[in-house]
């Protein structure tokens, strides 16, 4: 009788053990599932910031270009225009000074308002 007390005893023990078993393997699949959830969101979340990036990259170098075209316009449009006034300027060496706009000026460049010279 012992023996089947036993064996008894060890089958009661095996099923709480088995049992104990299947609910740790229960909480690691619940654990297994979430963690699966929470990866596909964090994954869905980056493929939308990695497409924020990309759009905010693109927009950054239409900045850029825009920015360049208008140095560049305002490069060339201040070259021409200094190039209209040295092109207004009197190159007679003769010439001790020159009348510009209604103002004296003399070969140093800067304007005598108050000459009488060449007026």
């Amino acid at each position: 009788m012992t023996g089947h007390l036993e064996a008894k005893a060890r089958g009661g023990y095996c099923k709480q053990r088995l049992n104990t078993g299947r609910q740790e393997c229960d909480e690691l699949a619940r654990k297994v599932a979430e963690l699966n959830s929470q990866n596909s969101a964090l994954r869905m979340e980056l493929e939308q910031l990695h497409k924020v990036c990309r759009d905010l990259e693109a927009e950054n170098q239409h900045i850029v270009e825009g920015l360049n075209s208008i140095r560049e316009e305002s490069s060339s449009t201040l070259k021409q225009g200094v190039g209209d006034h040295i092109d207004n300027i009197p190159l007679s060496s003769t010439t001790a000074s020159t009348k510009m706009n209604g103002k004296l000026y003399h070969p140093v460049g800067n304007p005598d308002p108050t000459s009488s010279f060449l007026t």
